[in-house]
């Protein structure tokens, strides 16, 4: 009987060093659950207002789950979870947890924090468009403010969100102006990219944000390329996102101020009230339609109260 007792008590022995085992602290022997995804980190502060950052490590039984957080880009401060940024921008920040992929290996995440300035009233509307790089997308503000949302890691290769293909060529959208003034309106935009981008048309090029705006024929061969547009009745901010199956377009969308004007400019003086005139902008930049023909004005003086004009009055006929 002594003999089996001391066979009993080997055998339990070695059964609770292979429980003690089995759940390891991700230092030694065992098993080990990676950590495959942090969420719920904030994605706004306000600029002179501490965030305490906070987030989720999925799966729930991963065996390390610390999260050490640091600045990478942008003017902000952490001291342990908490994060002073002292200006309005964008800051990136980034949570590792130690032995969370694998033990020798770290996890790393990065995340896009807006920062708002204090008592700021700007309401943000963000773009359609998605934005990328090689590890995330999002999208930004139309005015272009730096504020972004819907930030996410890719899913796939082609990413089934934003549609980054690694295989992709690599292009940056650099610029977008437009010509046009306060007294003209725009008629054309003109984008620039790093590279030529083959087979570009307007199809693949997005505009909003200004209502009615019509695209022309893309015309260039690149890198630069011009888009007539037509077609709005009032200017303002307009968005330009361009895609194009087989690149990988950085920087966009972009915006531009656009500028309509019904074509009829006076300076520096009022029309008083009894001059009921009709502006015909497709005639004449400085026309007025009256009875079967126009009046152009060439120039005007002042005496007094009493606005002396020159016009010139055509036919629709011709006759002048």
């Amino acid at each position: 009987m002594k003999t089996k007792r001391t066979i009993l008590c080997g055998v339990f022995a070695v059964i609770l060093a292979l429980t003690f085992t089995a759940c390891d602290d991700g230092s030694g022997g065992g098993t080990f659950v990676a950590v495959t995804n942090i969420t719920g980190v904030p994605a706004t502060a306000t600029a002179g207002t501490v965030l305490t950052l906070t987030g989720t490590v999925e799966p729930a039984r991963a065996t390390n789950k610390t999260i050490v957080w640091s600045v990478i880009s942008g003017s902000a401060a952490i001291s342990g979870n908490i994060l002073n940024a002292p200006a309005a921008g964008t800051v990136i920040v980034r949570a590792t947890i130690t032995n969370g992929t694998a033990r020798g290996t770290n996890y790393t995440k990065d995340f896009i924090i807006t920062v708002n300035g204090g008592g700021n009233t700007h309401t943000h509307t963000y773009s359609t468009t998605w934005s990328y790089d090689a590890t995330q997308h999002w999208k930004e503000c139309t005015a272009n403010d730096g504020a972004k949302t819907d930030v996410a890691n890719h899913t796939g290769d082609p990413c089934n969100d934003c549609g980054y293909d690694s295989t992709a060529t690599p292009v940056t959208f650099s610029s977008v102006t437009a010509n046009g003034s306060s007294t003209a309106t725009t008629t054309t935009l003109t984008l620039t990219f790093s590279d030529a981008i083959a087979g570009l048309s307007a199809n693949d090029i997005a505009l909003s944000g200004v209502a009615g705006v019509s695209k022309g024929t893309l015309g260039g061969t690149g890198p630069t390329y011009t888009l007539p547009i037509s077609g709005f009745t009032a200017g303002g901010t307009l968005s330009v996102a361009v895609s194009k199956t087989g690149y990988n377009l950085r920087d966009s969308p972009k915006s531009v101020t656009i500028y309509y004007t019904d074509g009829w400019t006076w300076t520096g003086i009022t029309i008083p009230p009894y001059y009921n005139f009709q502006v015909d902008s497709a005639i004449n930049s400085n026309a007025i339609a009256y009875g079967d023909g126009t009046w152009v004005a060439v120039g005007y003086s002042q005496y007094d109260d009493v606005y002396f004009f020159t016009m010139v009055y055509s036919a629709d006929n011709g006759e002048t």
